[in-house]
């Protein structure tokens, strides 16, 4: 991940992370829970993953969104890949049964305009 060193340090300045997130495994449902401490009804969280952070064009996957769930001032939402997804994301290039790439997720509050929430790496195992 050397190769996003300044993004990651830029994602950690600005509060946004990295942000590290469950590994997913390739060729299998993968879902995790973001949680902030805020009433978000009506928001929207958006997000995807891309082979860099300023890569143009079509992203590698693109997370499937549920919620906001708000319980006690709570608001979670879960983000998902399906196994087709997971077992599209592009080969394991060395053969060592593990790739990375950037993701970020970008929260619209209702009414308002879409803002970078979150970032870091998300960690494929298992080759093609």
């Amino acid at each position: 991940m050397t190769q996003w060193t300044d993004w990651l340090g830029q994602l950690a300045a600005a509060g946004k992370g990295p942000v590290p997130i469950s590994d997913v495994v390739r060729g299998r449902d993968w879902l995790w829970g973001v949680n902030l401490d805020a009433d978000f009804t009506g928001a929207s969280l958006a997000g995807d993953v891309r082979a860099a952070p300023d890569a143009s064009g079509d992203p590698l996957a693109t997370f499937t969104v549920s919620g906001p769930v708000v319980t006690d001032g709570v608001s979670r939402f879960t983000i998902s890949l399906d196994a087709a997804a997971t077992a599209a994301l592009p080969a394991d290039g060395d053969g060592n049964g593990v790739e990375a790439w950037p993701y970020m997720l970008f929260l619209t509050p209702a009414g308002g305009a879409a803002e970078l929430l979150i970032g870091g790496a998300l960690t494929l195992m298992g080759n093609v």
